[in-house]
């Protein structure tokens, strides 16, 4: 009863049902290899050998396995710094967002306190005015944080997005 009402027939053979789902399927694949092709060309270019990659630039699957790329990449200095510098920037501005955040979210959640109006609105100017990136630049520079790590993470500390 149930197959009737699919559009299949009881005998086994598909249905209009059948071969609807078979082409969805297939432009589903199809969408998915799509999709995913490039992501998997890269990760193959990157564990196969580059003369390889070099006569033959569209691989469907990695002829002989190598890892002199990742070996390159990890012996140059630049590379390993910058991994260091995204994880320190990373952790140091979340847990200070963190930080900052609920405690200005329990501030502002207590009636009590006296200057939440005045908080509030100081949260909220600057969430609708903001100055730009020249102003935030020039306060930057004025609190002498120009080239140190402190200029990516304290001028997105307070906002009341979050």
């Amino acid at each position: 009863m149930a197959d009737a009402a699919l559009g299949s027939s009881s005998a086994g053979r598909p249905g209009r049902r059948g071969v609807f789902d078979i082409a969805l399927y297939a432009v589903l694949l199809l969408l998915v290899y799509i999709t995913a092709y490039p992501f998997l060309m890269i990760v193959f270019s990157s564990i196969s050998d580059p003369q390889e990659v070099l006569r033959n630039p569209l691989l469907l699957f990695p002829r002989s396995v190598t890892l002199v790329t990742y070996k390159a990449v990890i012996q140059y200095d630049k590379v390993v710094r910058g991994f260091r510098n995204s994880i320190v920037y990373t952790v140091a501005y979340t847990c200070l967002l963190l930080a900052v955040t609920t405690t200005a979210g329990y501030a502002l959640s207590r009636r009590r306190f006296k200057a939440r109006r005045v908080l509030l609105i100081v949260f909220l100017l600057p969430w609708f005015f903001s100055g730009g990136i020249i102003p935030t630049y020039i306060v930057v520079k004025k609190m002498g944080m120009i080239d140190t790590m402190w200029a990516f993470i304290f001028p997105g500390l307070v906002s009341f997005f979050y």
